[in-house]
């Protein structure tokens, strides 16, 4: 995993999307299990990310320009690999990596602003659901596979989430995740 500073070089992002239900015909809140997922969830619609392949932090008054210059520098790989534009399934709502983002409002403000890029991103809207996969291939569970021509791909993505989400499984379902199912109807 790759948690950079400022300065610090960026991760060589690749991901892989394709159309799949949702795990077990879980709901998106049904996937919030060890406390550490991000999520963006709306009347049952949204993404949640699970896993971490890459995280950037930043403080101060250049923390917005800091985290645009390493998500472009983190991006630019698969940006630039234009055999994967084009996916399989069409109408899916993205086509790249993704990333959940907190900024501190203050310049001054004590508290680190964060990017951080899911391993996996489980996602449902429309009526459709997706999974994408999304790695370091410079980190070192990849770096050799990646040299070698290697890219992520679908199946072993679904062998490494059924097995991430089973490993969670056995651990007791945290207070928000309860506390979302409570408020998910009445939130406009």
């Amino acid at each position: 995993m790759n948690t950079p500073g400022i300065g610090a070089p960026a991760p060589r992002l690749a991901s892989v999307t394709s159309a799949r239900p949702l795990p077990g015909g879980a709901a998106l809140a049904d996937l919030l299990v060890s406390g550490d997922e991000c999520a963006w969830i709306r009347f049952g619609e949204g993404m949640v990310g699970l896993g971490t392949a890459a995280r950037f932090t930043t403080t101060g008054p250049g923390r917005f320009d800091a985290a645009r210059r390493w998500w472009m520098a983190a991006t630019a790989a698969e940006a630039s690999d234009t055999s994967r534009t084009a996916l399989p399934d069409a109408g899916l709502p993205r086509r790249s990596p993704l990333a959940f983002a907190a900024f501190a409002f203050a310049d001054d403000s004590p508290v680190d602003s964060v990017i951080v890029v899911p391993e996996f991103v489980v996602g449902s809207a429309g009526g459709r659901s997706w999974l994408s996969w999304q790695v370091d291939l410079d980190s070192p569970e990849y770096a050799g596979r990646a040299a070698a021509g290697w890219r992520p791909g679908i199946r072993e993505a679904e062998e490494r989430l059924t097995a991430l989400l089973a490993a969670s499984a056995a651990r007791p379902r945290p207070a928000h995740a309860a506390a979302l199912e409570l408020t998910e109807g009445v939130i406009s």
